[in-house]
């Protein structure tokens, strides 16, 4: 929390930091002006642009204006407005020769053909309101809706996750929806390029299904792709950005690199202001800013972009907001380290990456799981059935002691274990109960090629059994590749209740985790965690017997079992009940699927 004082503090300060030289107010832009623009379109060269003012869309945005010009240069007479040029500073030229910062060249359309660009007037840039600066973080998701399994615990419709709120389900779709794309043919940001380097090729189409709809435009780029290094680098101690230079939002370093480029609109001592549009409207925010070159102009029909190589780390981002990134050079923006080793099965060698990812809100989880997926790829750089087991080790800011979620699953290569690292990292922001700040995270994976999986099929009990009498239930399983008749069988030993008239008693076989009673329902994020990180393996076959009249029930983050009928009055209302069951574990070779049922009768003595 103290941290979070002090980039509120600066925040407000940059908030109220004058422009170094005079700027066109609300009210005195209008049609004909005439001037000129500073960007890079190769190297590190800044250029002249020449622009004329067509208009002024007011109130086009809550509190926000865009001025509408047509630029003139032979690059952009080519190429169109180009991604990367956001926050490009204008500047108008009066007859006396006087110059007056006009704003940053910062918004477009998709498809157009002549180039005419939106601009972010510098009276908004200075005069941005911070009311939503210290906004709490967004409302957690609902709950998304989920296939029923084939066997459930006794007396439930469908088994529940311990994610009782919700937050652990959907985390990639409330990632989207969180995004700026809006409509197609409208006026929108320009797209921020992302120079991702050291990523496999596979990935990167997803990686753009995933971060185009934020604005954010994907693109193969040279820039790090090493170990991050163990003392972190010097800082600059002199400002090394001047209007019209490119600009580096760092989103992660190590074995790959991502980083978000634009232009620097201007400078005041040692803050630094660019973009002309949010990047992420991320409020007070910490990630690294570096220095940039660009090797070339892309011109395409769809959305030209400017190819980036990042330069060295300089400062820091410390606000996002609509009209503007700021950041302030000689400032160490601290990131989250991220380690991931793993091994094929059958080989030796141990695989080791290394990632340090900016905290940016909304989308760092994001980024951590796809840095998993890449160093799994990179482990089994070829596409197959695996079968892959993982542990996940986060450590919390003011914890001793870190979670642990180990897990087994089959999927193509190694992509299992994603969706478990991005939803347990979301549910630190999402979750209604506090704000958590990551420590470190750790990940291992063992990759076992072929399909390690087997459905199981039926039960085979006697019908008829009598009270007390010893019987067995013959669980039959059917690995992968079998023929429908070539089954392994599981004895489960069991015992008949003691009965005073006939009964039926229901069996249920299913992996374990699935078939387990409901978790209470978290009054905390440690319980969250807590009950994601007990979550029973699926190469585990779980047999329960239904108890007749048994009851369990939930409180007080507390799974309470087959209680007396007497007890549930003392425990107050706020139950969450369930039909109770007894269950017998069996370990297995195979990731288990599917499930069966089995009725037996008891008869008394």
């Amino acid at each position: 929390m103290r941290a979070f004082a002090v980039v509120s503090v600066l925040c407000v300060c940059l908030a109220s930091t004058a422009l170094p030289l005079d700027f066109i107010r609300h009210g005195e832009a209008t049609p004909g002006m005439k001037g000129y623009g500073l960007t890079v379109f190769r190297g590190a060269e800044i250029e002249k642009f020449d622009f004329e003012l067509l208009g002024t869309l007011r109130g086009v945005f809550p509190g926000q204006d865009i001025i509408i010009c047509r630029i003139k240069h032979p690059v952009t007479d080519k190429a169109g407005i180009i991604a990367g040029m956001s926050g490009s500073p204008l500047y108008v030229v009066g007859d006396d020769g006087g110059e007056k910062l006009l704003g940053a060249l910062a918004y477009g359309w998709s498809f157009q053909v002549d180039p005419i660009a939106g601009i972010t007037p510098a009276y908004n840039m200075v005069e941005k309101p911070l009311t939503g600066a210290l906004a709490d973080y967004e409302a957690a998701p609902g709950p998304a809706s989920v296939p029923a399994p084939q066997v459930s615990w006794p007396g439930l419709g469908s088994v529940r996750s311990p994610d009782e709120t919700g937050v652990f389900r959907g985390a990639l779709t409330a990632f989207q929806e969180d995004g700026v794309s809006g409509y197609p043919g409208g006026i929108r940001p320009l797209a921020t390029p992302l120079m991702i380097s050291g990523c496999s090729p596979k990935l990167m189409a997803e990686i753009r299904r995933s971060f185009e709809p934020l604005g954010l435009l994907p693109l193969e780029g040279p820039a790090g792709g090493q170990n991050p290094p163990e003392a972190p680098p010097e800082l600059p101690q002199e400002n090394p950005f001047k209007p019209g230079d490119p600009i580096g939002v760092r989103l992660l370093s190590g074995d790959m690199d991502w980083t978000a480029t634009g232009t620097v609109t201007w400078t005041d001592g040692m803050q630094v202001f660019a973009f002309g549009h949010r990047f992420r409207d991320a409020g007070p925010c910490l990630a690294p800013i570096t220095t940039a070159d660009v090797i070339t102009v892309i011109s395409r029909s769809y959305s030209s972009f400017k190819l980036t190589e990042t330069g060295r780390e300089a400062g820091s981002l410390v606000f996002d907001h609509m009209a503007a990134i700021e950041g302030l050079v000689g400032r160490r923006a601290p990131t989250i380290p991220l380690e991931i080793s793993g091994r094929v099965s059958g080989g030796e060698a141990v695989h080791k990456y290394r990632y340090r990812v900016s905290k940016v809100r909304g989308i760092w989880p994001l980024i951590a799981a796809y840095a998993l997926w890449d160093s799994g790829d990179k482990m089994m750089p070829f596409s197959g059935p695996c079968r892959v087991r993982s542990k996940i080790s986060l450590k919390l800011a003011g914890t001793d002691v870190p979670y642990e979620f180990s897990s087994v699953g089959v999927a193509a290569a190694s992509a299992f274990p994603v969706r478990d690292l991005l939803e347990i990292l979301s549910v630190l922001e999402r979750n209604p109960f506090e704000e958590a700040a990551a420590e470190s995270v750790a990940v291992s994976i063992e990759i076992e090629p072929g399909r390690h999986t087997a459905a199981i099929q039926r039960i085979e009990a006697p019908p008829v059994v009598y009270a007390g009498d010893r019987y067995t239930a013959l669980v039959h399983i059917r690995p992968y590749g079998a023929a429908p008749d070539e089954t392994e069988t599981v004895k489960a030993e069991m015992t008949a209740p003691l009965v005073s008239a006939p009964a039926v008693l229901k069996l249920s076989a299913a992996p374990a985790s699935s078939l387990r009673p409901p978790d209470p329902k978290p009054r905390t994020l440690a319980e969250m965690l807590d009950f994601a990180s007990r979550v029973p393996s699926p190469e585990t076959l779980r047999v329960v017997v239904a108890v007749q009249g048994g009851r369990g029930a939930g409180t007080a983050g507390v799974l309470l079992r087959h209680l007396p009928g007497s007890a549930l009055p003392a425990l107050g209302e706020n139950l969450n009940l369930f039909s109770e069951g007894r269950e017998t574990d069996y370990p297995v070779s195979y990731v288990l699927g599917g499930g069966a049922e089995a009725a037996v009768e008891v008869m008394p003595r």
